[in-house]
């Protein structure tokens, strides 16, 4: 089985720019594991600038963008298992839509 460690530092959608931080924090933190390869989504760094509103979405351009890289980044990776170490709750929106899609509704009776 293979897990993957995606290190998500999303701060825009979450509105907090220690999200950043922190997400990038928890790599330092956590311990290594070579069985576990990181696997990074491009995120910029916070820059204190306002960003526009599109479609009712605080800077949309750069969530989707964001997204849209870990959604391709999982998929070349083709991972059984996703540890995700990011910001805010949408971090994890690509890494369980893609094993949603692995797995279907495991579980669910």
């Amino acid at each position: 089985m293979k897990t993957i460690r995606l290190l998500y530092p999303d701060h825009v959608s979450g509105g907090l720019d220690t999200y950043y931080f922190g997400a990038n924090l928890m790599t330092h933190i956590l311990p290594e594991n070579e069985n576990q390869p990181l696997v990074k989504v491009a995120a910029a760094p916070p820059d204190g600038k306002e960003k526009g509103i599109t479609n009712g979405i605080y800077a949309e351009d750069e969530v989707l963008a964001g997204i849209r890289d870990a959604q391709a980044k999982i998929a070349a990776e083709q991972p059984d298992r996703i540890i995700t170490i990011g910001g805010n709750c949408m971090v994890s929106l690509a890494a369980f839509d893609y094993l949603h899609g692995k797995y279907g509704n495991a579980g669910a009776s």
